[in-house]
């Protein structure tokens, strides 16, 4: 027997007695203490138990249930109401990514165009006209979904882009370490007269002036006052300095490139050997020395040590040259 009390909204106090009873049920019997109130007694069976306690689980599974339904679908809308504003920026960014995009492909283009005209200018082959498109490799599926495809088409032009820049990065230090050649070059090649003289004897054969007889000439003759300077047609390293038979005091300068040029009848030099000039550096003075008639300088230009033409590498200084 279980004994328990209740409190109703009437404040009226019942007891309960639950009573086991010999086919398995149970009686619940409602006795009202203050006496207004008839007794009342239930009878309980397994049956209505079972359907009792199902109906509870039913409904508590239910009630669960739809608490659960009602904080996930509260969660899933704020999720959908946080995915829309996203939405919204992103597809915002995009359109401001592609504004860029559209930038930076008009800037490559005249970074070509640029650099079509300083291959010309440096005697350089331009560049294909389709290495622009930067073609990617490979089978690449397009997206159904049309942000997923805007995102593709972008990651695509981005990537295109790239490839272009960084063959015209290559194509820029081609140019430069060629145009960096051709100014050395320039430099080093031997293109003004060595003294300001009267020239008197050219480059081949003629007749010596001592013995009468005909000999080559491996350079020219420029007659000129005692002690006029005489200055590097071209930038080089002094590479020897000495008194030969016939020449006198004579220097060489190497150029580079496999060209030197030679000095004789010297009267003093003005530089040392290993020393670095420049184009127009007063580097001796004209002499009388060694075999002479005369005070001149002796200019040769030689090349891999074979002896040419001096004029052919001089340029006259009334020539202009656009």
């Amino acid at each position: 027997i279980l004994m328990g009390t209740l409190n109703f909204l009437d404040n009226t106090i019942f007891l309960f007695y639950f009573i086991d009873m010999p086919k398995k049920s149970w009686i619940l019997k409602v006795i009202p203490l203050s006496g207004s109130a008839e007794e009342k007694e239930i009878k309980i069976t397994p049956l209505k138990l079972r359907l009792v306690l199902s109906f509870l689980i039913v409904f508590f599974s239910f009630l669960t249930f739809s608490a659960y339904r009602y904080i996930t679908l509260e969660v899933d809308y704020a999720k959908t109401e946080k995915l829309a504003r996203e939405n919204v920026f992103l597809r915002k960014e995009l359109k401001d990514l592609r504004a860029k995009i559209s930038r930076i492909d008009s800037l490559l283009e005249k970074i070509y165009e640029h650099d079509v005209n300083l291959r010309t200018l440096a005697q350089l082959d331009p560049p294909p006209p389709e290495i622009k498109e930067m073609g990617i490799g490979g089978e690449l599926e397009e997206p159904k979904d049309p942000l997923a495809k805007e995102i593709f088409k972008n990651k695509m032009d981005l990537d295109r882009m790239l490839k272009f820049a960084e063959f015209e990065l290559n194509s820029y230090q081609t140019i430069a370490t060629k145009l960096e050649k051709d100014v050395n070059l320039r430099a080093r090649t031997p293109s003004i007269y060595p003294v300001n003289g009267r020239f008197t004897s050219g480059f081949g054969y003629r007749r010596d002036p001592f013995t009468g007889r005909i000999k080559f000439h491996h350079g020219v003759d420029f007659a000129a006052p005692p002690g006029t300077p005489v200055v590097a047609p071209a930038d080089g390293v002094v590479r020897n300095i000495k008194w030969l038979s016939g020449y006198g005091l004579t220097m060489e300068i190497y150029h580079g490139y496999g060209v030197s040029t030679f000095y004789a009848h010297l009267k003093r030099v003005n530089v040392r050997v290993g020393q670095q000039i420049h184009r127009g550096d007063v580097i001796a003075f004209v002499g009388n020395t060694g075999r002479s008639t005369g005070p001149h300088l002796h200019y040769e230009v030689r090349v891999f040590g074979k002896a040419v033409n001096p004029l052919n590498y001089i340029i006259p200084p009334s020539t202009y040259y656009d």
